[in-house]
């Protein structure tokens, strides 16, 4: 990633070759604006020249270690050591890789937007509502409100008198003797 990609005005960034190969713009969060402003003050950008740059436009690279081949093996091993450190079973065969963090930044953002389908799908830059909904995970909290809204439901119901309440087969067999 490099700085040319921020768009300190609009507070996004560009992403170009990610994932979903598909070119775009993500809001920025002010913390992650304070931590690359700090970079490019504390000069831990490095340009393309491996020169440090210390203005916040041009080619510098937010991280001076992406420019090694290595750099998505970087990334991995400090997933794996987050991973121990919080005494999680890392690897697919565990069900959590760093992958995971973009399904719960996902499903999330679904619950933080009222689950605004279209804002997050150009976020997280998916093309089809069949690769999105991989994505989006029950969370307890969603089935909680859900049954909450289901009993509300069936009070309105009741209440209204156009359904009875449900009766145990007991109180059926009495209510059907009289």
């Amino acid at each position: 990633m490099k700085l040319d990609q921020f768009n300190w005005k609009k507070r996004t960034v560009r992403l170009y070759a990610s994932k979903t190969e598909n070119e775009r713009d993500v809001p920025l969060s002010k913390g992650i604006e304070r931590v690359i402003r700090a970079r490019v003050r504390q000069g831990l950008t490095k340009s393309e020249s491996l020169s440090t740059d210390t203005n916040l436009s041009g080619s510098a690279f937010v991280f001076a270690r992406a420019t090694m081949a290595t750099f998505d093996n970087t990334i991995a091993r400090a997933c794996l050591r987050a991973a121990r450190l919080a005494k999680l079973n890392y690897g697919q065969a565990n069900g959590w890789t760093c992958h995971s963090l973009r399904h719960t930044f996902i499903t999330h953002l679904m619950k933080v937007t009222g689950n605004d389908v279209g804002t997050v799908m150009k976020y997280s830059g998916h093309k089809t509502l069949e690769s999105f909904s991989n994505y989006i995970h029950p969370t307890d909290e969603g089935r909680i409100v859900s049954m909450q809204a289901l009993d509300k439901v069936d009070e309105i119901l009741t209440a209204q008198g156009g359904v009875e309440p449900v009766r145990s087969d007991v109180s059926a067999k009495k209510h059907s003797r009289k």
